[in-house]
């Protein structure tokens, strides 16, 4: 069962997104992304004091319904930071119930050639081979050439396929088990004709294995006039005491009963 939470004040859609783009196709793609704001109350909706966290994002709004509805439109201002650009859009309504409207809008501006992940990690102790992916992607207008993955430790190997000629490319890693990779971490590193990334590259980590801890039982000092925090430990085990004592069944004794006076004696 789905369902839309009431608000006396509501963003349609909550949020903006204009995704993942690079340089050269945030020129071909709309910048601008627009809400609804609807008023479900009876006082007027009048927005005021519209602001955005980030300044790479313009905003602006406009009526649609006088005291019911309006709408902001959000602009990206170029050029973005490579990565991600977050901003929080924030206005005031004007209605007692909701007085303020917030909502996120972000973008993501990727490199011309962009290598994902960024690091690899792996458990350490394998017990088995373990198999990392490595993607390339190009966004620029020039097929891209890749070649001569390059491993620190040879223990690791790499296959290289061309998902999508000039494009992108897969790598994939085999991690053999049981390797022990040196205390700074492996590196791959891999060649492209693009001048402006002539190589990429991508370390390769080990995690460490936790260690166990035995709790350790803390005892606390009273503090005068102030009541002593208990702190609950492990419950330890007490042998029993030994000891050599054998366990008796208690005797029985008979009492004879007095004879009576005056009895006559037995007779021969």
């Amino acid at each position: 069962m789905t369902g839309e939470v009431w608000q006396a004040v509501q963003v349609k859609p909550r949020n903006i997104s204009f995704g993942r783009m690079s340089a050269e196709e945030m020129a071909s793609k709309p910048l601008s992304k627009k809400v609804t704001v609807v008023n479900n109350v009876g006082e007027t909706l009048d927005l005021t004091n519209l602001r955005s966290s980030n300044p790479a994002f313009r905003v602006e709004s406009k009526i649609i319904e006088a005291g019911k509805k309006a709408e902001i439109t959000v602009t990206l201002l170029t050029p973005l930071k490579g990565g991600n650009n977050y901003g929080r859009i924030t206005a005031d309504t004007g209605v007692a119930e909701s007085p303020t409207l917030s909502f996120a809008s972000s973008a993501y501006v990727t490199a011309e050639v962009e290598v994902t992940p960024s690091a690899i990690t792996v458990q350490g102790n394998l017990i088995k081979d373990t198999k990392r992916f490595v993607t390339i992607r190009n966004s620029g207008k020039t097929p891209l050439k890749v070649s001569d993955l390059t491993l620190s430790n040879p223990a690791i190997t790499a296959e290289l396929t061309e998902t999508s000629p000039g494009k992108a490319f897969k790598i994939v890693l085999t991690i053999p088990a049981g390797i022990q990779l040196s205390a700074g971490g492996e590196t791959i590193k891999i060649k492209t004709d693009n001048p402006r990334y002539p190589e990429l590259s991508v370390p390769i980590r080990q995690r460490a294995i936790p260690t166990r801890r035995n709790p350790v039982a803390t005892v606390l000092k009273p503090t005068k006039g102030r009541p002593t925090a208990a702190r609950l430990t492990r419950p330890t085990a007490v042998p029993a005491a030994k000891t050599n004592a054998k366990l008796v069944a208690p005797s029985v004794k008979t009492k004879l009963a007095p004879p009576a006076k005056n009895a006559p004696a037995d007779q021969d």
